[in-house]
């Protein structure tokens, strides 16, 4: 049984020790009366590698989309901790990882649900 998170409760999204290729993390019910979502991104220490980080929505957990205006972060190089706040625009949303350069990288992402005022 899926049990939807809520507002303020921070979700574990995805931890990989030595990613080498692009992934998308697991979907991910968004928090129950949350009107955005801050991401947490800790990227590992290699410097010859960058990431770029998209954030995709679905009405269903099964179809996705990317934002218009697109939901992503500034490419990240070694060793960086950022976060970023996103307008929900969807019940469901999973981050898409892109891997660039010669070397893995460890990155853990974690969300909190932001309730509306």
């Amino acid at each position: 049984m899926l049990v939807t998170p809520v507002a303020g409760e921070l979700i574990e999204v995805y931890t990989k020790v030595g990613l080498a290729a692009s992934v998308d993390t697991p979907k991910q019910k968004v928090p129950s009366g949350a009107s955005s979502l801050a991401i947490f991104v800790d990227n590992g220490d290699d410097s010859a590698t960058t990431v770029d980080i998209d954030v995709e929505w679905s009405p269903d957990g099964d179809n996705w989309f990317d934002a218009a205006t697109t939901d992503e972060f500034a490419q990240l190089t070694a060793d960086e901790k950022i976060v970023k706040v996103f307008t929900v625009k969807g019940a469901w949303f999973r981050c898409e990882i892109t891997i660039g350069g010669t070397a893995d990288t460890d990155i853990t992402i974690r969300a909190l649900g932001i309730a509306g005022t």
